[in-house]
């Protein structure tokens, strides 16, 4: 079965000459373990944007390239934040990870049955996936929609069991879209995922 990614971001080249920075996501996840509330900073700091190319470290074999765009808007960290927290739950097998993540209900239950059809077959995600330009589609008052292109073709899965890889054929690359509304509390919570096959190359 093909497999479709739920994703999150990327865009922009890297100075020449300059080393990707390297950064590992979720230092609050010990605290966030003991609230019910996500963690909001990724999503409501009008701070700027990381530049150029990042490389996102999961565990020893995986990782996350975002190509951020030249100038974008903050809500694109929401795409990323997603992408890296749902990496990170699989890879620690812990779906308290997504209280990391702003999440309506609708949203919720579909990260955990997606987490639990990794963990119900014991894989684990192995390579680099490349997450690309970035857009905020659209974007009102209290409704938002964020996009961004996946490229899975340097990502695999394995069996956590043997190690070895698992035969698959992965839709890439595809465009990961997230819709998000904004609470009475400012606060930006993704309410769905949606696919689709164009408007992507590599």
């Amino acid at each position: 079965m093909k497999r479709i990614v739920l994703a999150l971001a990327i865009l922009a080249a890297a100075g020449c000459g300059q080393a990707e920075p390297q950064y590992e996501p979720g230092e609050a996840h010990a605290s966030a373990k003991n609230t019910a509330e996500p963690k909001t900073s990724a999503t409501t700091a009008e701070d700027a944007l990381p530049q150029g190319a990042q490389t996102i470290k999961i565990d020893k074999n995986s990782q996350v390239r975002v190509e951020w765009p030249a100038a974008g808007d903050p809500l694109l960290k929401i795409i990323v934040q997603w992408y890296v927290t749902a990496r990170k739950a699989v890879s620690e097998g812990d779906k308290d990870r997504f209280r990391d993540v702003p999440l309506e209900l609708e949203a919720v239950k579909v990260a955990y049955d997606w987490y639990d059809g990794i963990a119900a077959k014991d894989q684990a995600f192995k390579g680099v996936v490349r997450l690309y330009d970035l857009r905020v589609d659209t974007r009102a008052r209290r409704g938002a929609q964020i996009s961004a292109c996946v490229d899975a073709s340097k990502e695999q899965m394995i069996s956590t069991r043997t190690g070895r890889l698992v035969p698959e054929d992965p839709d890439s690359p595809v465009r990961q879209i997230i819709r998000a509304r904004r609470g009475d509390d400012g606060v930006w919570r993704i309410i769905d995922f949606v696919y689709s096959r164009e408007g992507c190359t590599r």
